[in-house]
């Protein structure tokens, strides 16, 4: 079986190509994995405000069905929302270090 150089160069090439483009496609791929997660959160809050205003609606329901005075809507209606909470800012992380250039001597 014969070395065949153009192989080995090849294979040696994509190698190093594919090191190359893990390292700067990081940054990228963490940020977009960051977006879907806020947008996951974004979701799950929407979700949870409107399955908790239609707890409320099935409640308003079922207390009108039982009987209930007109004076719980009157007294709901007359009651303010809670405030929204503040969005914290988002923690950042210091870049790491590439191939390991910080304190790796030896």
């Amino acid at each position: 079986m014969n070395f065949h150089w153009p192989s080995f160069l090849l294979g040696y090439g994509a190698g190093i190509v594919s090191t190359v483009v893990a390292q700067r496609m990081r940054p990228v791929l963490t940020e977009l994995a960051s977006a879907g997660f806020e947008l996951l959160e974004a979701v799950a809050a929407k979700m949870a405000m409107t399955r908790e205003d239609l707890d409320d609606v099935v409640a308003e329901a079922r207390a009108r069905a039982r009987g209930g005075a007109a004076d719980d809507t009157a007294e709901a209606e007359a009651t303010p929302p809670p405030a929204p909470k503040a969005k914290r800012p988002k923690a950042r992380r210091a870049p790491r270090p590439v191939n390991g250039a910080a304190g790796a001597e030896a």
